[in-house]
């Protein structure tokens, strides 16, 4: 196919001229129950197709601030033309009546709008006129006679005639992608439609299905881990498990963890070293204090306590005789 013939409105193309046993008739015999409007697409497509498998990455990192540039200009055409739309009724107003007042704020609003739709297309054009001339070809030569930089700049022309400046944050972030990973280029569209026709799903980037642990946003959330790896050859057998019997299992060791069927003040308990032996709570209270003030208690405190008994049973007997009176 030779470059270029596409673009004198589609007679000079090659899918025309092609017999119906070739590879492209093939291609076009399959749109015959199609409408005209997806056989233009098609040779759409097949166009981009041939001018976008023949550029450098040089070429797409150039094609992508081209077109990053266009979108800029379209963004400063879009807020000064705003900016103008609105302001020229309260400037009306300034100069003639020399007040802000009496402005109509709806009329102010589509003006605005209208200013907005100027503002883009002629901003975006002048950005894209001026990257169009930047690579015109000065003179015409044969691919045999151009040097690297004429043929460069011919495949930049030629794709900027053929996209001109429709959507260009879309073909900036394509060229932007594509100059760093060739496997994001657009597939032939020939072979993705016979593969289509076949029933066959297409393997194209947007069709990949990668795994959700190997999404973007999966690996967003867990970074790699970059640390140096410590044994990245082969582990080297472990003596505990290779000296086991076969028969024995080497799961089967004790476990030493904390038995998860504690409560949660047991854990606690064992964490500071206290026992949690069955026993009255205040008789080791009584203990700890014992201990804390520096000696055992009193050795006659159960010799005292009967005394203490045997007194105040006598002096219950003393008061019941003496109420009882002599008999």
């Amino acid at each position: 196919m030779v470059l270029g013939n596409g673009m004198d409105g589609g007679g000079g193309s090659d899918e025309h001229n092609a017999p119906q046993g070739s590879a492209n008739g093939g291609a076009l015999g399959s749109f015959t129950g199609y409408g005209t409007q997806q056989q233009a697409w098609y040779k759409s497509a097949k166009n981009f197709y041939e001018k976008d498998r023949v550029l450098e990455p040089a070429d797409r990192e150039w094609l992508g601030q081209t077109y990053q540039s266009v979108a800029k200009a379209h963004l400063w055409g879009r807020l000064v033309g705003f900016a103008a739309g609105c302001g020229a009724d309260f400037a009306y107003q300034a100069i003639r009546l020399r007040s802000r007042q009496g402005v109509n704020l709806s009329r102010s609003f589509l003006f605005g709008v209208a200013g907005t739709v100027v503002g883009t297309y002629q901003c975006g054009l002048y950005a894209y006129w001026r990257a169009l001339e930047s690579v015109a070809p000065v003179e015409r030569y044969d691919d045999l006679e151009e040097d690297a930089g004429a043929a460069a700049r011919r495949r930049r022309h030629e794709v900027l005639q053929l996209l001109r400046d429709s959507m260009p944050a879309v073909w900036a972030d394509y060229f932007n992608k594509t100059a760093r990973d060739p496997s994001l280029r657009m597939p032939d569209p020939q072979v993705l439609w016979e593969s289509i026709l076949r029933g066959e799903r297409p393997n194209m980037a947007m069709y990949r299905q990668e795994p959700l642990a190997q999404s973007p946003m999966a690996r967003l959330a867990s970074p790699p881990d970059l640390r140096p790896v410590q044994n990245p050859v082969s582990a080297a057998p472990n003596e505990a498990t290779t000296n086991l019997p076969v028969n024995e299992d080497p799961f089967s060791a004790e476990i030493t963890e904390p038995s998860t069927s504690l409560s949660a003040w047991d854990r606690v308990r064992q964490q500071n070293s206290i026992t949690s032996s069955p026993g009255d709570s205040w008789e080791q209270v009584r203990k700890r204090s014992i201990g804390a003030f520096g000696g055992p208690g009193p050795q006659n405190a159960d010799k005292e306590q009967n005394e203490f008994d045997e007194l105040l049973n006598a002096e219950r007997r003393g008061i019941w005789d003496e109420i009882d009176g002599p008999k």
